[in-house]
C-alpha cells in the first residue's frame, strides 16, 4: 500500500441493541405494561414483582428471559404444573393478555434509527460484508433483524 491509496473495507461489525435500534425503551415499556396487568390481576404488590424478576434477571444473566413469568415465586400460586414446561405452559394461558400486550410492545416499538436500513444498504452495495452482534439470545436477535428488514443485508 502506498501512501496516497486507502484501505479497502471488507468488513463492518455492527452492534444491534441501542446502536442499529432502541432496543431498552420499548424493552421498559413492555415491561412495565406487563408487570403492572400481572399485578392487577393477581394482587401480588409490584414491588414484590419488580424485586423477582430483577433476582431472576441477574441469576439467568439476561432480561429476554421468555420463561420468567412462570419462575416467579410469587406467581406460583396462580399456575400449577408438575414440570417446568406445564408451568409455562400455564402461566402463558393465565397471562396470556399480558403477554401478548408485552410482546407485542417489543415487536412494534423496537423500529431502526432513521437512516440506518438505508446507510447499511449503502455500504452492502460497496461489497462490505456486514456482522452483526447482540447480547440478546440467538431468538430474539434474529426476530428482531428480520422484523427490521435487515435480513440479508446483515
Amino acid at each position: 500500500m502506498t501512501l496516497d491509496s486507502k484501505p479497502q473495507i471488507g468488513l463492518l461489525i455492527v452492534d444491534l441493541d441501542n446502536t442499529l435500534w432502541d432496543w431498552l425503551t420499548p424493552w421498559s415499556k413492555a415491561m412495565t405494561q406487563l408487570l403492572n396487568e400481572i399485578s392487577t390481576q393477581t394482587s401480588v404488590p409490584l414491588d414484590k414483582l419488580n424485586q423477582e424478576v430483577r433476582a431472576l434477571h441477574q441469576t439467568k444473566g439476561t432480561v429476554e428471559y421468555s420463561f420468567f413469568v412462570s419462575e416467579l415465586p410469587s406467581l406460583r400460586p396462580f399456575i400449577q404444573g408438575a414440570t417446568a414446561k406445564a408451568r409455562y405452559k400455564n402461566a402463558r394461558a393465565t397471562f396470556d393478555k399480558a403477554l401478548h400486550r408485552y410482546y407485542s410492545t417489543m415487536a412494534h416499538e423496537t423500529q431502526l434509527y432513521p437512516s440506518v436500513l438505508s446507510t447499511l444498504l449503502t455500504i452492502r452495495a460497496a461489497g462490505v460484508t456486514i456482522v452483526a452482534y447482540s447480547e440478546s439470545g440467538a431468538f430474539h436477535a434474529r426476530r428482531r433483524v428480520k422484523r427490521n428488514g435487515l435480513d440479508g443485508v446483515i
